[in-house]
């Protein structure tokens, strides 16, 4: 199987998931966006980015913890919602949609004993203080945290020296007594600072600097039906706006190279 099947399988195993999704927040009237790199791929080709396989979502905090914790478990015999709550050892601040019948190795993950399933992450939307010391502690709290995850997580790469390989896992071993269920409360209870509505959201799970992605609530509005792969799904009201911020000019494409490397790091997908 050449790489670009490899790329179409996983994908088109990810439409499934978010299919079912999709449908489920039709029917409890709740709202979601695609965003980050899917939201791009919507604008810039219709559909996935054609050298990733990625599928993010956010939905206002409110609705995610209604799908997560109340409505998930109609998604499909086949799809879990994983979450903190209710994964033992589970790395990620956001839940999961895990496609249970498969198996998808990205770069690494044999060389760190990591076993994963095809994906979706869902992203909770919060509220931005209002307060600026508040919104300074939130920031600085989260990326606190994400650190501490990382360092848990010692991942490793194979041109890292043995000497490099040890220290990671005895720096993670130090830090045991700090389980990632302790942290991933600790990032809810950062995230959930502002509980009312301060006219500007963030989805601070995600990978993007916190100023970078807080927006104006109308930035994100009701959501808007948008083409993905002959599909439709919802993504920001103002989506060239939220893609400016995020990527500049997002219409370019990247060079070769950076698709090569991207294309290089899934590895293999099975489904069953």
């Amino acid at each position: 199987m050449d790489r670009e099947e490899i790329i179409r399988n996983a994908q088109l195993a990810q439409l499934s998931i978010m299919d079912k999704i999709h449908n489920l927040c039709q029917k409890y009237q709740l709202t979601y966006y695609l965003i980050g790199g899917t939201a791009l791929g919507a604008i810039r080709h219709k559909g996935f980015i054609p050298w990733d396989v990625d599928i993010d979502i956010a939905m206002p905090r409110k609705d995610y913890e209604l799908f997560v914790y109340n409505y998930s478990d109609e998604l499909s015999p086949q799809i879990k919602c994983n979450n903190y709550k209710n994964t033992k050892n589970y790395l990620p601040p956001h839940a999961t949609a895990v496609l249970e019948n498969s198996k998808l190795v990205l770069l690494y993950d044999e060389f760190n004993g990591i076993d994963r399933k095809v994906y979706i992450d869902i992203m909770p939307l919060d509220n931005v203080p209002s307060n600026r010391l508040l919104r300074f502690y939130q920031e600085k709290s989260i990326l606190l945290i994400k650190r501490l995850k990382k360092i848990k997580n010692a991942k490793c790469f194979p041109t890292n020296s043995k000497a490099t390989i040890i220290i990671k896992k005895l720096v993670s071993f130090i830090f045991t007594p700090i389980s990632l269920n302790c942290l991933n409360r600790w990032m809810d209870k950062v995230m959930c600072l502002s509980k009312n509505n301060t006219g500007y959201l963030c989805s601070m799970a995600s990978h993007f600097r916190y100023k970078k992605q807080s927006f104006a609530n109308e930035v994100y509005g009701e959501g808007k039906l948008m083409n993905f792969e002959n599909k439709k799904y919802y993504v920001p009201d103002q989506i060239e706006l939220y893609l400016t911020r995020l990527y500049g000019d997002y219409m370019k494409y990247p060079p070769k190279t950076i698709q090569e490397q991207q294309m290089n790091f899934i590895k293999e997908v099975q489904l069953w």
